[in-house]
């Protein structure tokens, strides 16, 4: 059986769950129900197909994002469900599209975020899930500011599902300002001169509290919707990520099409450079 969504070629119990996953009234609650099932810690969606959907469907490109953040609401009940997944990351909004986009699209896709932050805002307090914000805040209109803003301190104290949503965000820009803050705080303490003698290791661990403070971490699985299959620059946080490039566009991305990525990633040999273990 070849995975639509991939190429792949299933084993046979890979074919069962995914029949049962495409059979399901609830595909989510199959994975629920699943004892021994490898699920990713941490998963990023990189939301990808709202522009290309509208256009088949004769809207303007503005609601083919409404339409894809409502998706990514769903999205993000579904990944309620299944707490053995503690961070989902979602990639909203690069620089990049930022600087290349039309401003009254940029504009459009502000205004949706800001409307989807508070209904977001308010399933996270009910569910003790924590906002967190990944990006730069420079260029982010001030109503959108201040929604993640609130969003960031209505949640900070609760201990459940990290969703952190990464808005006017590069991973490289990330790492390497992370870096400049640690050599200035070295800088102000005085402590400069003991960089030079560290281990890559530890200065890397050291650094590390500068360029990721809130603890987001590194992804186990990458989601990309829309059917590309590249990672766009989104950096070192998916260097040792599974891949998943389902060809569906985001707005049409439910329930069933998360949990196929998921089990998919379920079956997958991570050896992370040794070899497979052979009785």
């Amino acid at each position: 059986m070849v995975n639509k969504y991939e190429g792949r070629i299933y084993s046979p119990s890979k074919i069962d769950l995914v029949r049962e996953i495409n059979n399901a009234q609830n595909p989510i609650e199959v994975l629920v129900s699943k004892e021994g099932l490898t699920l990713p810690k941490s998963v990023l969606v990189i939301a990808d197909g709202n522009g290309r959907w509208a256009q088949e469907h004769g809207l303007p490109v503005t609601e083919g994002h409404r339409q894809g953040a409502e998706a990514l609401k769903n999205i993000l009940r579904n990944f309620r469900l299944l707490p053995a997944i503690n961070t989902v990351v979602i990639w909203a909004l690069s620089p990049d599209n930022i600087k290349k986009r039309p401003v009254e699209e940029i504009r459009g896709i502000m205004e949706v975020m800001i409307e989807s932050l508070k209904s977001t805002e308010e399933e996270l307090v009910a569910g003790n899930g924590r906002f967190i914000h990944l990006g730069e805040r420079a260029g982010l209109h001030q109503a959108l500011l201040n929604a993640i803003d609130n969003a960031t301190t209505v949640t900070a104290n609760n201990m459940g599902q990290k969703v952190a949503v990464a808005i006017n965000y590069d991973g490289q820009q990330e790492y390497l300002r992370g870096i400049q803050r640690y050599i200035e705080a070295k800088k102000q303490s005085g402590e400069i001169d003991s960089v030079i003698s560290m281990l890559p290791s530890d200065l890397e661990k050291e650094a590390m509290k500068f360029i990721d403070p809130e603890g987001v971490g590194e992804i186990e699985l990458m989601i990309r919707t829309g059917g590309e299959k590249r990672t766009s620059k989104f950096g070192w946080r998916i260097n040792g990520a599974e891949h998943s490039f389902p060809q569906v566009f985001l707005p049409e991305f439910g329930a069933r099409d998360l949990a196929i990525s998921l089990a998919d990633f379920s079956f997958r040999d991570r050896r992370f450079g040794g070899r497979p273990n052979v009785s």
